[in-house]
């Protein structure tokens, strides 16, 4: 990574736009950066380190704080930097978060960070995260890394010198590649913690089915169960165990189920006795039964027999209640003619309830209907000037939406006139920068084509050739001809120069046409502006208020415009009502009309009906009493009475006959049921009862127990069988889940650096240890030449205790006394030339390594200050010898000594303008 141009812009010191032009120190060798006390020296580097990767060079400065305090609030806070990597190019522009001054009114409004990375094939890449994932992707590296390596911050000096075995892991990682070692490492230990879960698992497994296994308390190899239960035994012994346990259950499962088989058949027997008993008691029971029903049916017979003797004697009246049946039958057809007079009546009856409902119902709505068509007369009456405003209304409302209109006209042109102001503001200020560009073009061009005009004397004598005459003097002879200098530019190149420097102030011009036709726009929009404010405001003027007051007569206008929607409203509701009411009254009154006519007729019909109805009533109550029943329907109702007598009658003959039939029938029954029971009682056996049922209960206890004891042993065998079968199997899955896992596990104390008693050094650390001997290496071709030859890098070999992961760290050698002690027992000036030699030797590597970092550049801040007068000589040479080799290292220094060592220098001076305070940098060589 190479720096081409910095440019700064109201950050830290640096209160306005400043760039820096690395190109003019070169491609290699040293330049310092010096000035005064808090110019802004170091936050050169920040700016960088700010560019690249977000934050400062160093740990102290946060980027909230980058704003500079003298800026003026419409000068833009960012860092630009343009650089080269493996002969790209890219640019890199970023700003930070901040407050500043609004351009209009009073407060602050807050600045967004942004980023914004430029790639060599003109792609851009947006937002902070992006930029820097992109950066670190190109590098290879973090800023973390790249400030041990490449930009060494004031204090950060012993960092990368002091670093632990850790630290360089995650450094080399990055950039040496070595990450697939950490993966496979991780991986490794993956597979191996895996391993050690599934072994666990199956011996959990085995556990739990060894927990299961079930064995008689009273068995002698209880004891030895809960050994194994207790993971006291090996599973092999386990197995037999089982083995055991089972056999011996089996044992004793044939001794109970023979045991259970005798005691169910002693129940069975006994049982059998006892139902034989329960049968006998149960016949002597029924016989005594069944002689108290035979004497109470007995009984029942002879009053049965009594009662169908008085129903017989029933016949008279029987015969009577026939005859009057026969006289009520003759008379029904005289009631059909009964029935249809009442029909009649009841018909007229009828007619005159609905005549008079109707009647009573059309007076009420004639009432009604008068009593509203005067309601709706007097509504007409207040309505009859509904509509005369509404001409006025919408004309007052056209007028206030003419208002609305011109209000947000001129809310429109401002924000044009502002979009105008700002395009104007980015025109000139690109204007400002072209003429500053082309200015430069055209002195370079001057520069050139005045070294062209002082070469023609060369360019003539290389054209002489001898004995041709002169065209300056004639001489034929040229004893001392003129020759071109080294640099002399070409004809060509100083076409080129103008061509370049005349195409600038083409653009610059155009530039400047550009922001002239949008002054015009600007003030064409500001006389639109003007032109609609004074239409809407007296004495209107654009100020800090402009905006409030457009905003109260904009909510003023809109009520005003609300107010006058409701009354066009309300009187649009009224004038519709007039015009119904004009439309309905005359049917009202039609209607009305029609329903005085109706109730007058309904009360004529009214009055025939009622002397129709009182004549037939008369007629009717001759006839009902002629006939001696009101109606058919009571003539029938006798009848059917009369029947029912009958028929009661009928039946309670019958249900004598049947009821004496049936209790002979059943006398005869129980007559023949006690004589089988006489029969089966004649070879009773004399039985115990209360003995037999003793018998029976603890027969019945023996078998509870002999079949629990079955129960549990059969239980206890199944159970037992499929868990040792578990066991069995879960067993060879132990044995080659502890083969795998021993194997991983000792892989993976290796590649992790766990080996008991060996130095905890990891396979990615020790991949890295390659690269950081040949660090070490080249370190101390620099170390050696700055400490006469005093100190040596040397990487530890062995581990202090084995504690902690090691290989990567760093202790001294001193040659003047034969001993090796840490590193960090140097002093300040020892420390600062081992961890430059360190850095050094560090960048050397990498532009040598397979892992495609190129850092070109080297910052570094301060340091110098701890070495005495021969080592900061030492310290410079070695500086040279490698800058030397095509690389460029920017120095910060306050050692007035180094600015006579050194020609290349950017100089940093603070300065007082009308601007206010700021920093400028000049570059001098």
């Amino acid at each position: 990574m190479r720096p081409i141009k910095l440019t700064i812009s109201a950050f830290g010191p640096y209160a306005s736009k400043t760039v820096i032009d690395f190109e003019k120190l070169g491609k290699s060798g040293l330049y310092l950066i010096c000035g005064d006390t808090g110019a802004g020296k170091t936050t050169i580097f920040d700016a960088i380190s700010y560019a690249l990767f977000g934050e400062a060079s160093g740990d102290i400065r946060e980027t909230n704080t980058f704003r500079s305090k003298y800026a003026l609030p419409e000068t833009p806070t960012f860092v630009e930097l343009e650089f080269t990597y493996n002969e790209n190019g890219y640019i890199v522009k970023r700003s930070p978060e901040y407050m500043r001054k609004k351009s209009r009114g009073e407060g602050e409004t807050k600045e967004s960070a942004s980023a914004e990375l430029i790639m060599p094939d003109n792609r851009v890449v947006s937002r902070p995260k992006e930029v820097n994932k992109e950066i670190e992707t190109l590098l290879g590296i973090n800023k973390k890394q790249f400030s041990q390596i490449a930009m060494i911050a004031q204090g950060d000096f012993r960092k990368l010198l002091d670093a632990d075995t850790k630290s360089r892991i995650e450094i080399f990682r990055r950039i040496f590649k070595t990450e697939p070692y950490f993966k496979l490492q991780n991986a490794i230990k993956d597979d191996a913690a895996e391993a050690y879960g599934v072994k666990e698992d199956i011996k959990k497994s085995i556990a739990q089915y060894i927990d299961s296994i079930k064995c008689d308390e009273n068995d002698p190899l209880w004891l030895e169960l809960n050994l194994a239960k207790s993971g006291q035994m090996l599973i092999k012994d386990v197995v037999n165990l089982i083995e055991d346990i089972i056999a011996s259950d089996e044992e004793k499962q044939k001794s109970v189920v023979q045991k259970y088989r005798e005691a169910e058949k002693c129940l069975n027997d006994i049982e059998a006795d006892i139902k034989l008993y329960n049968t006998q008691e149960n016949a002597k029971k029924a016989y005594e039964s069944n002689t108290a029903l035979i004497t109470e049916k007995e009984k029942a017979i002879a009053n049965l027999e009594k009662k169908y003797s008085e129903e017989e004697g029933k016949k008279g009246e029987r015969e009577e209640l026939s005859k009057q049946i026969t006289t009520i039958e003759n008379k029904l057809p005289d009631f059909e003619k009964l029935s249809d007079a009442e029909k009649e009546l009841k018909a007229a009856a009828k007619s005159e309830s609905e005549k008079n409902e109707a009647y009573e119902l059309n007076k009420r709505q004639s009432e009604i209907a008068l009593e509203g068509l005067g309601i709706k007369k007097s509504r007409l009456e207040e309505l009859k000037n509904a509509g005369e405003n509404i001409a006025k209304l919408n004309s007052d409302l056209e007028k206030l939406e003419n208002k609305r209109n011109s209000i947000d006209e001129l809310e429109d042109s401002i924000e044009e006139l502002e979009n105008y102001n700002k395009q104007l503001k980015k025109k000139q200020e690109a204007f400002d920068s072209a003429i500053k560009h082309s200015s430069g073009l055209s002195n370079e061009y001057i520069k050139i084509n005045n070294m062209f005009l002082a070469e023609q004397a060369g360019i003539l004598a290389e054209q002489l050739g001898d004995g041709e005459p002169c065209p300056v003097c004639g001489s034929t002879e040229h004893p001392r001809l003129a020759a071109l200098s080294e640099n002399a530019p070409t004809e060509e190149q100083v076409k080129q120069a103008k061509s370049t420097a005349e195409n600038a102030e083409k653009a610059a011009y155009q530039l400047s046409s550009d922001a002239a036709a949008l002054k015009t726009d600007v003030k064409n929009a500001e006389n639109e502006v003007y032109k609609i404010g004074k239409s809407l405001f007296d004495g209107f003027s654009l100020d800090e208020n402009t905006d409030k007051r457009i905003k109260a007569l904009k909510e003023e206008t809109a009520e005003n415009i609300r107010k006058i929607k409701i009354a066009l409203k309300s009187e649009d509701i009224k004038k519709k009502e007039k015009e119904a009411l004009e439309k309905e009254i005359p049917a009202l009154e039609k209607i009305n009309k029609e329903l005085e006519e109706k109730v007058s007729g309904l009360n004529t019909e009214l009055a025939e009906l009622r002397i129709f109805i009182k004549e037939k009533s008369g007629a009717l109550e001759d006839m009902k009493k002629r006939l001696g029943f009101e109606s058919m329907e009571k003539a029938e109702e006798k009848k059917k009475a009369l029947e029912n007598a009958l028929a009661r009658s009928n039946k309670a003959l019958e249900n004598a006959k049947n009821a004496l039939d049936t209790a002979n029938g059943e006398l005869s029954k129980l007559t023949g049921e006690q004589k089988g029971i006489e029969k089966s009682l004649e070879n009773a056996v004399e039985l115990d009862i209360n003995a037999l049922s003793e018998q029976r209960d603890n027969a019945a206890s023996q078998k509870d127990l002999l079949e629990a004891d079955k129960t549990a042993v059969t239980s206890r065998i199944t159970g037992n069988a499929e868990n040792l079968k578990r066991i069995k199997e879960k067993s060879d899955e132990l044995i080659q889940a502890e083969t795998r896992y021993t194997w991983l596990n000792s892989l993976s104390n290796t590649v992790n650096g766990r080996v008991s008693g060996k130095e905890k050094i990891q396979l990615e650390t020790y991949v890295q240890t390659t690269y950081f001997d040949r660090i070490i290496d080249r370190a101390n071709l620099r170390l050696l030449s700055m400490t006469n030859g005093q100190y040596e890098l040397k990487r530890r070999r062995e581990a202090g205790k084995n504690q902690g992961q090691v290989g990567l760290d760093l202790d001294v050698l001193d040659h003047f006394n034969s001993s090796t002690r840490s590193v960090s027992s140097l002093s300040g000036g020892e420390s600062f030339k081992a961890s430059l030699a360190l850095s050094l030797g560090l960048s050397d590597e990498i532009q040598c390594s397979a892992g495609g970092i190129h850092l070109d550049t080297m910052f570094i801040d301060e340091g110098f200050g701890s070495l005495d007068d021969e080592s900061l000589q030492q310290a410079l040479k070695v500086l040279v010898r490698m800058a030397g080799e095509n690389r460029l290292v920017g120095i910060i220094s306050h050692i007035s000594d180094l600015k006579d060592k050194i020609d290349k220098q950017i100089v940093v001076r603070k300065q007082i303008n009308e601007e206010g305070i700021t920093s400028r940098a000049e570059i001098i060589c």
